[in-house]
């Protein structure tokens, strides 16, 4: 699924964009990113988050209990080469129960704006 979205011209993106990851348990979502460009790129992977439990109030702190590893965060790409990356998350089994919006941005170091963004949803029963 990864691979059809970027040979369709996708930039950036994520297969599989919500999961239920119970507390304790280790899970991975795959990013896939696609150099559309005429030339080498560098890039660096970068996320940020947003959580809410199950009354819908914010969680402050979330990565204090849910750990995010992004398995290649800086990595070049030859014109129309694509690179598959794991982002692997950890839940502690302390994690407060909700839902943890991640972000994902993904940078060409030589340019001002991102090169793309995509995000991932990930509930905490």
């Amino acid at each position: 699924l990864l691979e059809d979205m970027l040979n369709r011209g996708v930039k950036v993106g994520i297969a599989l964009f919500s999961k239920k990851i119970s507390k304790g348990d280790l899970d991975v979502f795959g990013l896939g990113v696609s150099n559309i460009g005429d030339s080498d790129k560098e890039f660096e992977i970068s996320y940020s988050v947003s959580a809410y439990n199950t009354q819908k109030e914010v969680i402050y702190n979330p990565d204090d209990a849910v750990h995010i590893i992004v398995e290649t965060p800086e990595f070049t790409l030859k014109p129309n080469e694509q690179e598959k990356i794991g982002i692997f998350v950890r839940v502690d089994k302390e994690a407060i129960s909700g839902t943890y919006v991640y972000t994902v941005t993904v940078k060409d170091k030589e340019a001002v704006l991102p090169y793309g963004t995509t995000r991932f949803t990930m509930t905490v029963p």
